[in-house]
């Protein structure tokens, strides 16, 4: 979701009713702690706010009103992390990038793919068909061959 600005102004305008005075982000209350399957874990706030003047607040009911249902979402949202962190604790590794066949390392019909592990990276290739991109398919659940990696000399094959 982007924001809008006033031309003049470049004042934050209502997502509701597009005024440019008293415009506010108005945050949500509920947070999730992220995996670190991409970094650090992370505290967020769930959802991204909306720009909304008083008026238009106050019309739907308040902050609260207004992030009523974020709190139940984050809580699905922070089990799934969770599970995750869990899985990787337990050594499983989660696919972090992905190459197509039309980088010169992948041969047609597969994709390379590296996969994290709390302790180790490995780069692997398998079916194109095999590859699911969401959610990002765990290492001991697909058929995989070892793969040099996109950054290697020579192509695997």
């Amino acid at each position: 979701m982007g924001y809008c600005n006033d031309r003049s102004t470049g004042a934050l305008c209502c997502d509701k009713c597009g005024a440019s005075e008293g415009v506010r982000k108005r945050t949500c209350t509920a947070t999730v702690l992220t995996d670190n399957t991409g970094g650090p874990r992370t505290r967020l706030r769930y959802c991204i706010p909306p720009a909304l003047c008083a008026a238009c607040l106050h019309e739907l009911g308040g902050n609260a009103a207004l992030h009523k249902d974020c709190k139940d979402r984050a809580a699905q949202c922070q089990a799934e992390y969770d599970d995750i962190e869990r899985q990787l604790d337990a050594g499983e590794s989660f696919a972090a990038a992905a190459w197509g066949s039309w980088h010169a390392n992948v041969p047609d019909g597969q994709v390379g793919v590296l996969y994290r592990s709390r302790t180790a990276r490995r780069y692997v290739l398998m079916s194109a068909d095999d590859y699911d991109s969401s959610p990002r398919p765990v290492l001991s659940a697909v058929a995989t061959t070892p793969w040099c990696g996109p950054d290697a000399n020579e192509p695997p094959f």
